[in-house]
């Protein structure tokens, strides 16, 4: 008990006219200074929020109101010029931090003053005419630096200096952040606004393109649009990269687009903050939103062979939705059989120069050995690398169809090999291609289980 007291005792600020300081502890220096610096920042901010406190009541003043306001959104003071002592215990380190009012008031003045200064030059340029995004990074500029003069004047008001007003207002500038967003005109003024709107800790992230209504496909404005996110923010080149995922869907309407994002916490396993937009048509124009093929999007999710007793899926490094690859990534493909089984490859090609499907190979075999392949008892309910892929031209849309049996596959889709391509072709129509191959499933033995699956990727040029 006597220990626990002791350490409360000298946590605690020792408040001084011209001084502050707090002690810390630790298992190393380093930790003790930490700690004491963490408990110089916390007593600092307990003292001044009583004071707040205690001079709303008194005078009711804007300026003590808002800065009372922010103590609980700022995490830690800036201590410039703290000074570190620690000293070694019998098993641990003791550290002091102290803040001297002679030293530091020059510091937190300074660092004020070119606030100030930077303010004023943000605030000439706003006066002038701006294009949205331009204005919009002022803007968001702008409250980062006001947010940053909370902590120093903070520190001021600990030792009973007079605060340093700032030029421009916040509440004023919210408003026009507020006006810029319903009045998007461009793709980049709208990943920024959201990214300002989800990703306010700047957390590292994996982008997943909006999903378009009735299709699995990465659309052209929702290949942009995930490049311009990603330009905007800090993230990442896989999913396992990271705790946040940004997902995202988007629909047009007559002469707009209501676009939706919405961070997800993987650890969480929920939805933490999202956004909603809209977006002028003029930032999309030239941009193709709807899906390229709708028909051959429903018909392929409409007509699947699918059942519980023998279950077939399939997946790429990155996942099985929302997926997205520039030139030159990697893609590795995998499948998984719940039980032993047989199974083959379609896949179906579409850009805006060719729509073909054709079977995949996959043995170094003859004939029909060259597309078929087996799923041991070992290997059952086990995802099975395909092997890996390097994104080339040409780009468009890929879909991966993996139709599987429980019994050996005798029969599979004609084909014809193209010397040029290298595909082995089923048809140059996708949809013809598709029918052709269920065609020969519902014609195989009624004792046979079958089972299919699909995936679908994007790949754009870099």
């Amino acid at each position: 008990m006597k220990k626990v007291v002791l350490f409360l005792y000298l946590s605690l600020l020792i408040l001084n006219a011209q001084e502050w300081s707090a002690i810390g502890y630790g298992q190393t220096q380093k930790s003790a200074m930490n700690d004491a610096l963490e408990n110089l920042s916390k007593s600092i901010k307990t003292q001044v929020s009583s004071e707040f406190t205690k001079e709303i009541k008194e005078s009711n003043t804007k300026v003590s109101k808002t800065l009372h306001s922010k103590l609980t959104l700022i995490s830690e003071l800036p201590l410039l010029g703290t000074k570190l002592e620690s000293f070694k215990l019998r098993d641990s380190y003791e550290a002091t931090a102290t803040l001297e009012k002679e030293s530091a008031l020059p510091l937190y003045k300074a660092e004020l003053h070119q606030e100030q200064k930077l303010l004023r030059e943000i605030k000439k340029e706003l006066t002038k005419k701006q294009n949205s995004t331009h204005q919009l990074e002022l803007i968001l500029k702008a409250l980062a630096i006001i947010e940053e003069s909370y902590s120093y004047n903070m520190v001021l008001s600990s030792f009973n200096e007079k605060t340093v007003a700032m030029p421009l207002n916040e509440i004023e500038l919210k408003s026009q952040l507020s006006h810029l967003e319903s009045n998007i005109n461009s793709i980049k003024l709208a990943a920024q606004i959201i990214t300002q709107g989800l990703l306010s800790n700047n957390e590292s992230v994996y982008i997943y393109p909006p999903k378009a209504p009735n299709t699995k496909e990465t659309t052209p404005f929702a290949s942009v649009i995930t490049k311009v996110l990603k330009a905007e923010t800090k993230s990442v080149s896989h999913p396992k990269e990271t705790q946040f995922l940004l997902r995202g869907s988007y629909e047009t309407l007559d002469n707009q687009m209501v676009l939706h994002y919405a961070l997800y916490d993987v650890i969480k396993r929920k939805n933490i903050r999202s956004k909603t937009i809209f977006i002028k048509q003029e930032a999309y124009k030239g941009l193709r939103t709807k899906a390229l093929n709708i028909d051959f999007s429903s018909l392929l999710e409409s007509g699947q062979i699918v059942t519980n007793q023998f279950q077939t899926m399939i997946k790429s490094n990155k996942g099985d939705s929302g997926l997205l690859y520039e030139e030159g990534e990697e893609i590795e493909l995998f499948i998984r059989l719940n039980k032993t089984g047989y199974y083959y490859i379609v896949g179906y090609t579409q850009n805006d120069k060719n729509k073909f499907s054709y079977l995949l190979q996959l043995n170094d075999a003859s004939g029909h050995d060259a597309f078929i392949k087996f799923v041991h008892a070992d290997m059952a309910n086990r995802w099975v690398s395909l092997g890996s892929f390097t994104i080339e031209p040409p780009y468009g849309i890929e879909t991966l169809q993996i139709f599987a049996s429980d019994q050996k596959i005798n029969t599979i889709p004609p084909y014809t090999h193209d010397e040029q391509s290298g595909f082995y072709l089923i048809d140059k129509d996708i949809t013809k291609g598709l029918s052709k191959t269920r065609a020969i499933m519902f014609k195989k033995s009624k004792k046979a289980l079958h089972s299919e699956a699909s995936l679908s990727f994007t790949t754009v040029e870099k």
